[in-house]
Order: structure tokens, then C-alpha cells, then sequence
């Protein structure tokens, strides 16, 4: 395999310490370390710096997050392509780390901000499904990406997932409140016509303990079942409008809101519990 980007990390200040190496190419995108991975190498809660370099082919980015799991708060370094080789001190403990190439060369990306996409149909989605039932939404939902999970029953920890959850209250008569969620897992893909997909691949509730709570999980759970492949189809239905680009090459997702990168060396911030960034590749 043909290295398109390097990244380094370290334990020490100015590239200084324990190291270790993450790298893509031709054959993949994207590499990382979780937490029980950083924890092996001598540098979770370590890394205080990092350095990249890269190919006259591709831009690249190595993201550093505060959790074990490629979530919550995160910092982003950018170096363009042909940039060469640059560094960058980092503070904070961080859990898990992430590099990735984007914006290769003979490629044109088109970027969707997950939120803006999806929260308005699915607020629609939702109330529709949940109307003359005891549950109600509270507030908008959670939208993120799902990186890499592990021990999270039916899904791949090689793959990246769409996560939207939605807190729910759910009121009983003659009796007190229950708090609740929901949770559907999407995955994006390029089917067999060169068209961007999602294929709904989990769901999940969970509901406060009390002497109601098996009776809500029961008359819940059919609801929120059978609403992940309502609300696959009706993704799918609005992913259509993309079909007049043609055969795709790819379809990826970045932590955060990144459509508004511009690709310049640089750092950027931002938390993954805000949005996901669902990039199709032409």
C-alpha cells in the first residue's frame, strides 16, 4: 500500500516521548486508536503533541478526542496537500485520536451537515409515529456519528455509524412521568447503481427505573422496532435527490459540522454530540 499521509503522535511536548504511528493511503481512508488502544501504547491521557505530513495527493487531518470512544469535545489539524510535513502542541485528556485523508486529488466532495439535512424530517417522522401514544419528544434530537463501536451488539467496530437519539417523556395517567430515549443506528453506503444509501442497522431504547418501566419498555419497543425501517426509506427517499451526480465513488462521515472547510492548514474544534458531516465522494 501506497502511503498517502502519515500521522504522529506523542506523550511529550514537541514531538518528544512515546510515539506511534497512524497512516492511510490508496487502500484506506481513514486509521485510529480508542481508548484500550492508546491505553496499550503508553498514551491515553498522555498525547501532548502530534505531527503530520502529506502527499502532493491528499489533504490530511488527525483528530484528537476528549472520550475513549472517537466522541464528545474533539480538536481538528488540517494540513493541505503537498503541505509537507507540520506539528502541533495539544493539552487535555484525550481518550482516542483519529486520521483521515479528504479532499484527495481527482476527487470532488460534496459535504451535508447530517442536522440541517435530517432533524426537520425527523421531527415530522417521529410525531407522526409517536402521536396518540402516552411518549412525546423533548426538545430536538441528538445527531453524531457512531465511530468504530465497541461492544455495541449489531454493529461492526469497523464501521462508521449516523446515531440519532431522542430523549422522550412519557406520561401515565394518575401516576408520575417516566423520562426515556430512543436511539436508531443508520449506516451510509454506496449500493450497487452507484447511489448513496442508508441501511437502518440498530435501534435501542432505554427507560427510567420504576414500577412502570417493563410495561413502557414493552409498548415502546414496538413502536421505536418498527419505526427503523419507516425511517430508513424515508432517508433513502430524500438521499435520491443526489442520484443525478451518477455513480459514486464513496460515501464517509467526519465528527462535527465540517461543510464550511475549507482545507487550510489549521486547527478546528468542535464536539460530536453537535452534528456529523456525511461526505459523498464524486
Amino acid at each position: 500500500m501506497a502511503l498517502d499521509f502519515v500521522a504522529t503522535i506523542y506523550s511529550g511536548p514537541n514531538l518528544t516521548g512515546i510515539s506511534r504511528i497512524l497512516a492511510g493511503g490508496d487502500s484506506h481512508r481513514s486509521d485510529g486508536d480508542d481508548g484500550p488502544e492508546l491505553m496499550g501504547a503508553g498514551l491515553w491521557h498522555a498525547l501532548q503533541s502530534n505531527e503530520l505530513s502529506t502527499s502532493a495527493f491528499t489533504d490530511a487531518n488527525v483528530i484528537v478526542f476528549k472520550n475513549d470512544d472517537y466522541s464528545g469535545p474533539f480538536s481538528q489539524a488540517t494540513l493541505p496537500k503537498g503541505g509537507g510535513v507540520a506539528y502541533w502542541n495539544c493539552a487535555g485528556e484525550i481518550g482516542s485520536v483519529y486520521a483521515v485523508a479528504t479532499n484527495r486529488l481527482g476527487e470532488k466532495e460534496i459535504r451535508q451537515s447530517a442536522r440541517q439535512q435530517l432533524e426537520a424530517q425527523w421531527i415530522s417522522f417521529l410525531d407522526q409515529k409517536l402521536g396518540g401514544t402516552p411518549a412525546s419528544r423533548e426538545g430536538g434530537p441528538a445527531i453524531s456519528w457512531q465511530a468504530f463501536p465497541r461492544d455495541i451488539e449489531y454493529l461492526d467496530p469497523a464501521l462508521v455509524y449516523l446515531r440519532i437519539t431522542q430523549a422522550l417523556n412519557i406520561s401515565i395517567e394518575w401516576w408520575w412521568d417516566y423520562a426515556a430515549s430512543m436511539t436508531y443506528h443508520l449506516f451510509p453506503f454506496i449500493d450497487n447503481l452507484g447511489h448513496v444509501r442508508v441501511w437502518g442497522a440498530r435501534w435501542a431504547i432505554w427507560v427510567e427505573d420504576g414500577a412502570k418501566q417493563g410495561k413502557i419498555e414493552q409498548q415502546l419497543a414496538s413502536q421505536v422496532e418498527s419505526g427503523l425501517g419507516q425511517l430508513e426509506a424515508q432517508v433513502n427517499a430524500k438521499l435520491a435527490a443526489l442520484d443525478g451526480f451518477g455513480a459514486l465513488r464513496e460515501v464517509y462521515m467526519l465528527p462535527g459540522n465540517q461543510v464550511g472547510a475549507t482545507g487550510a492548514i489549521g486547527t478546528f474544534n468542535g464536539d460530536t454530540n453537535d452534528d456529523a458531516t456525511i461526505v459523498v465522494v464524486l
